[in-house]
């Protein structure tokens, strides 16, 4: 997989999630015990599943950067590791090269 292609998968979970949050809220002006919902993880799941399998993503250090560091925008966290070293995840470039590597190592 090339990096433009992985860039498309990750715009597209972000535009689902952000069309989610907005019939959430459209939802809750209705209703005021509305609580969100998901209406299909299966989509964001099985397109997760998929980056994984194709980088053979163990680690799952896609979905850390994804989801714990929000995309590289949580720099609180700090790195994951390997071998002790910190593997810089600031970027979905660096995610990708670090997946990239790592998968021509095994």
């Amino acid at each position: 997989m090339r990096l433009d292609q992985l860039e498309r998968f990750v715009d597209a979970i972000n535009e689902y999630n952000k069309r989610e949050e907005e019939l959430g809220k459209a939802l809750g002006q209705f209703n005021d015990s509305y609580t969100m919902i998901s209406f299909c993880p299966a989509i964001v799941e099985s397109i997760l599943d998929f980056i994984k399998e194709e980088f053979e993503d163990t680690g799952e250090e896609f979905e850390y950067w994804f989801y714990e560091l929000d995309q590289g925008k949580n720099k609180e966290l700090g790195a994951s590791y390997e071998n002790g070293e910190p593997i810089k995840l600031d970027t979905l470039e660096d995610v990708y090269n670090f997946m990239l590597a790592n998968k021509a190592s095994k």
